[in-house]
């Protein structure tokens, strides 16, 4: 049972996103968008078109950086987990270093779901089933009456 969907987004200055773009990624093409140094993100097509010049990929270190870059204009867009983002603007903005109202959330580029995994060796752990049972349950009732979402919300505020 899926606990969460990481959604990858991108997150823009509001000017690049006074037009609408719900296309990932011909809708940014001729922009620079900021990744994590050595992720992967965005995508086979997006890869394609930065390898064919259609859009430029500037690099730093982590979300933070990647961020200030965005908030000073340096790069037009961000890409990331549409949580990381959230916790890290709302970092900054405490820090006063953001407004809270310049960047906004544009198109969606990908989602996963994040799971639990448990091991196939049975016999090593004779209480693997119980276990496994109580947490479908309890996971099934924090999503039911809403503790994930508060927990989610909780975090990025």
């Amino acid at each position: 049972m899926p606990i969460l969907n990481e959604v990858l987004v991108v997150f823009c200055s509001k000017s690049i996103l006074s037009k609408s773009r719900p296309n990932w990624p011909e809708d940014y093409f001729n922009l620079s968008i900021g990744n994590n140094a050595g992720f992967s993100a965005g995508g086979d097509v997006f890869w394609s078109a930065v390898k064919a010049k259609k859009i430029s990929v500037q690099e730093a270190k982590g979300t933070p950086q990647n961020l200030l870059k965005l908030i000073a204009g340096r790069v037009d867009c961000y890409m990331n987990d549409a949580l990381s983002i959230k916790w890290e603007l709302k970092k900054l903005e405490n820090e006063g270093k953001y407004d809270g109202v310049s960047l906004t959330q544009g198109a969606t580029i990908s989602s996963e779901q994040g799971v639990l995994g448990f091991t196939s060796k049975d016999a090593r752990f004779p209480y693997k089933e119980d276990f496994k049972n109580q947490y479908i349950n309890l996971l099934k009732k924090m999503k039911t009456n809403g503790e994930i979402q508060e927990i989610i919300n909780d975090f990025i505020k």
